[in-house]
């Protein structure tokens, strides 16, 4: 079977979580959340922030929940609950791997290349 398709948050499916709320969603990073967006959550589930992120599964929704409600969908606290978190690292981008340059190792420290002589 194959993996199921990670549906950005912009590009809503009907999935059961609710018409035009996404399947997966992509969560990179801590969640940022501002004092409203806690009274808010306060407010859908009854409980504050410590008693949330105490519990794995009430965290994930939380921060679902909060994603989702940025993109500017009113999404109950269970609808939050169907939704799946996508927590993948995204693979590097072949195309920015740094530097091309190398130095050899005696530059950072000053010293002469071995064989080489200094006056």
């Amino acid at each position: 079977m194959a993996a199921p398709e990670v549906i950005d948050v912009d590009q809503p499916s009907d999935n059961g979580s609710g018409p035009g709320l996404p399947r997966i969603v992509k969560i990179e990073g801590s969640p940022r959340m501002t004092p409203n967006e806690l009274r808010l959550l306060k407010a859908a589930t009854g409980k504050g922030l410590q008693d949330l992120m105490g519990d794995e599964a009430d965290a994930m929704q939380a921060v679902i929940w909060l994603k989702v409600r940025r993109t500017g969908h009113d999404l109950t606290w269970e609808q939050a609950g169907d939704i799946e978190a996508d927590l993948s690292d995204e693979p590097p981008d072949p195309t920015n791997s740094g530097s091309t340059t190398t130095s050899p190792t005696s530059a950072a420290s000053g010293a002469a290349p071995p064989g080489t002589s200094t006056p």
